[in-house]
């Protein structure tokens, strides 16, 4: 898009009629129409050269608010989509697919009207380009350049049931290489009323894929069912040791499908396969006691911080939160010994 401030309008009224002062470049001087500006209805002065854009002026003593820019940004782009639209009866638009893939589908936004009119007064309101059937406004397209449709506009267009668009004033939608057509979707702000999101094929071929696992995961799948935390204190040596035991869960089509016993370092313990009862856990445990034991015959203290606990949230602990869960022995150097804290 060319620089804002170069920007100038384009299109007049000749005989009541929006023309645009590129139609009329090929004629001589004197065989130009009297032609008005659309804003202010006053004679214009056609700039119809071969080195720059093709636009109007106005006299020098005329005020008007299509010499801005801004203004002039506007007109043009209003203009030019209200001149395609008198020869269509569907307007296109793009969605993307809601997943953020960048997959796009075209979507029908309005279509069987039957006319098309600039600044045509709703009520206490003027769209830019309305769309009517029968006499009603069916459609409005509202041309964005510094300021979006206010609130009580779009809730008015709600209330009466209008489908709207809002549309970013660009040169590039009326000039250059790839000018909008009817047949093309054309680029917009906002909508209403919102599709409903639209997920393509590919990303819902993943979401069912996901969805069949998040599925199977929710009756086959291993967690912890339970731990234990033991502190072993070594009498000669004056070191310290906490282990964490963990009893693992392996659920199969719903059903405890087995259970085993390991430690932090993931040494297994021992194994139960289902059905898992309390007579399984029962010899699990003992087999932890086992395991204890052979510590206590090397004459290491025993003390076991946390007794066995289910493995749930707000009950989760690790070896190294000594925070929470304290050494509860200090080794005492000048007599070699473990003294209670």
């Amino acid at each position: 898009m060319a620089k804002l401030s170069s920007i100038k309008p384009i299109w007049v009224l000749v005989d009541k009629h929006l023309r645009e002062v590129s139609e009329f470049a090929h004629l001589p001087r004197n065989q130009r129409p009297d032609a008005s500006c659309p804003a202010c209805q006053r004679p214009i002065i056609f700039k119809l050269g071969n080195y720059r854009v093709h636009h109007y002026a106005h006299r020098p003593e005329d005020v008007c608010a299509a010499n801005q820019p801004e203004t002039a940004l506007h007109l043009n782009t209003k203009f030019y989509i209200y001149k395609q639209l008198l020869q269509a009866r569907t307007v296109y638009i793009e969605e993307s697919c809601a997943r953020y893939c960048g997959e796009k589908r075209t979507q029908v936004w309005l279509e069987k009207w039957d006319s098309v009119n600039v600044e045509f007064t709703v009520d206490s309101f003027r769209p830019d380009i309305a769309l009517l059937s029968e006499g009603k406004v069916i459609g409005a397209i509202e041309v964005l350049v510094s300021h979006s449709v206010s609130e009580q506009k779009a809730q008015y267009f709600a209330d009466q049931r209008i489908s709207w668009l809002e549309v970013q004033a660009n040169e590039t939608l009326y000039e250059g290489d790839n000018t909008w057509t009817p047949e093309k979707p054309l680029a917009f702000y906002h909508c209403y009323p919102q599709f409903e999101h639209w997920i393509c094929e590919s990303c819902s071929k993943i979401e069912e894929k996901q969805r069949v696992q998040r599925a199977y995961e929710q009756k086959n799948y291993v967690t912890i069912h339970s731990a234990k935390m033991v502190d072993f204190y070594f009498k000669k040596s004056g070191k310290k040791f906490r282990g964490v035991y963990f009893v693992l869960k392996k659920v199969q089509d719903n059903s405890w499908d087995k259970a085993w016993v390991k430690t932090e370092t993931n040494r297994v313990i021992a194994s139960e396969n289902g059905p898992i009862t309390k007579e399984s856990l029962k010899r699990l445990n003992e087999a932890v006691r086992k395991d204890i034991t052979q510590f206590e015959v090397k004459g290491a203290i025993i003390d076991e911080v946390v007794k066995w606990r289910l493995w749930e949230t707000g009950q989760k602990f690790v070896a190294r939160d000594t925070d929470n869960y304290p050494f509860r022995y200090v080794w005492n150097e000048e007599q070699s010994k473990w003294d209670i804290y």
